[in-house]
């Protein structure tokens, strides 16, 4: 088979990862981990270094907030990764498959560096075509919210167009029916990410219509349902806005820090997130703004013009090189003014 997961980056050191067999992994220690060993296999973005018992130069260096894809392929016994979609190339092609070999997702990470793995509990932010997640998503329960969120919103528009006792009346049992329905799943972190939060940001913009949506749930949800969907909704919105790269997304960027704002607005939600002992991490991760990398930034300006002054002559010629030539130059300083 063909399987893959993600890693977001929330620090940008010293870390390895990739897959490792389970007597590979039994001999680490704190000084050998991912790819110091025979049957595992390791990319570290710091370095720029791919590992199999050893380092050889492989790959970019990496940024706080990048999306590594790490993927194996078990028919042909290859290695490869992505970053942020874009592939690094095959990493290894001496993966050793058959009956007696069985790989696992593994990371070694130096102290103080922070990541997010993404097995398949949620969408990949860059689906590689041809490999599958480890975690396999669930279909039939996307399929069923699907379909009750089109009732809801049907609902929603007829409930705020309407100011007859009798309508309201009905409204209120329907969505007593739907929610009964679909209440237990909508804490699910893959139906959060591909249907709810869409919804939110795309059917229910007006305050009004967003509102009655968060009253609903406050009201046909139980407790435990609610604090399960309402504590999920606001770490996905935290991730999917720490995953934006504003200058590519800024609209998107600004939906869901409105998203995260109405949240907090709502008395019974502010309360549910505030009092959760990992507010302020997520709270953390929208303050993130990811600027444009090296990458980004040649394919925005391929070319740049500037004054230089020439030793052999008293005057000043203007001259022309690739953004790529000096990026390494100037990457520090980009990459503070960005982070800032």
């Amino acid at each position: 088979g063909r399987w893959m997961y993600e890693v977001l980056l929330l620090s940008r050191g010293i870390m390895q990862l990739g897959w490792t067999t389970p007597c590979s992994f039994a001999n680490f220690t704190t000084q050998e981990g991912v790819g110091d060993t025979e049957n595992s296999f390791a990319f570290d973005g710091k370095r720029i270094k791919k590992w199999n018992k050893g380092a050889i130069d492989y790959g970019e260096e990496w940024n706080v907030g990048d999306v590594i894809g790490c993927c194996i392929d078990l028919d042909i016994g290859e290695v490869s990764y992505y970053r942020n979609g874009v592939s690094l190339g095959v990493a290894f092609s001496n993966v050793k498959t058959g009956t007696n070999f069985a790989y696992f997702p593994a990371v070694s990470l130096s102290f103080e560096e922070h990541i997010r793995i993404n097995f398949g509990d949620r969408p990949f932010n860059y689906k590689i075509e041809g490999f599958e997640p480890i975690q396999s998503y669930p279909a039939e329960e996307l399929y069923c919210v699907d379909q009750y969120l089109v009732s809801i919103n049907n609902i929603l528009k007829i409930h705020l167009n309407s100011a007859k006792q009798t309508n309201l009346y009905f409204n209120q049992i329907s969505m007593a029916h739907i929610f009964d329905k679909i209440g237990h799943l909508l804490g699910n972190p893959y139906i959060i990410h591909s249907l709810i939060v869409p919804f939110i940001t795309d059917k229910c913009q007006l305050p009004e219509k967003r509102a009655k949506f968060f009253e609903a749930l406050t009201i046909f949800l139980d407790d435990w349902e609610l604090n399960h969907f309402v504590d999920e909704l606001f770490h996905t919105v935290a991730l999917i806005s720490y995953c934006c790269i504003y200058s590519n997304q800024p609209t998107q960027k600004i939906q869901l820090l409105q998203l995260a704002i109405d949240m907090l607005a709502d008395p019974k939600f502010s309360d549910i997130i505030v009092n959760s002992p990992l507010f302020g991490h997520r709270f953390m991760l929208f303050l993130h703004f990811k600027g444009p990398d090296g990458q980004l930034l040649s394919s925005v300006v391929p070319h740049a013009w500037w004054l230089v002054m020439k030793n052999t002559r008293n005057h000043l010629i203007m001259q022309q090189r690739t953004f790529t030539e000096l990026s390494n130059k100037w990457k520090p300083c980009l990459l503070r003014c960005w982070t800032f």
